[in-house]
């Protein structure tokens, strides 16, 4: 059961014409305004003042060339590497079936997650689904693709200490 007050069904200003508010009130009437309008005010939440919606502009980090040039050394030297690729990696400016053709042709082991799940088809050579726990602490590369190392990589404790860690996020750090 939810209860929902009814006089939110209402626009602001129809409630508060209707809730009885007597100008310069006096006495009693007084304490009664002020009650009415603070109950009004509250079930409104606000929302009868008019607030910026206009969008925040967005801005995408962009890596440093010589930033790419390193992880694709890193990466063309590994024995073992691994991808894993998170929600992040499915966001614009690349589509999702540019994203599978760059993955598809890097050939890396790869798990996805959130909502990467799905990206390389049910037939795929290259993803793997099941021992990631195993396959990181095996692995001498290890690129985090839209993804962070939380609690579901036991905030890094999954990882070999002789791992090389790519990190590729949208956030700066």
């Amino acid at each position: 059961f939810i209860e929902f007050p009814i006089d939110v069904l209402f626009p602001y200003q129809t409630v508060v014409a209707e809730a009885g508010l007597v100008k310069n009130p006096q006495g009693f009437q007084k304490i009664l305004n002020f009650y009415l309008f603070y109950h009004i005010s509250r079930q409104f939440g606000d929302a009868h003042n008019v607030t910026d919606t206009t969008p925040i502009p967005v801005t995408i980090p962009q890596p440093k060339l010589e930033d790419i040039e390193k992880v694709a050394d890193i990466i063309a030297k590994a024995e073992r590497p691994l991808l894993l690729l998170g929600s992040q990696s499915t966001l614009p400016p690349i589509k999702a079936s540019d994203l599978r053709s760059i993955v598809e042709k890097l050939g890396i082991p790869t798990y996805l997650g959130g909502m990467s799940r799905g990206l390389l088809g049910a037939k795929s050579d290259i993803q793997m689904r099941q021992n990631r726990r195993e396959a990181l602490k095996d692995a001498d590369v290890v690129i985090l693709a839209g993804t962070v190392c939380d609690f579901r990589l036991g905030y890094g404790k999954v990882l070999s200490r002789k791992s090389k860690v790519i990190s590729i996020n949208r956030d700066y750090s």
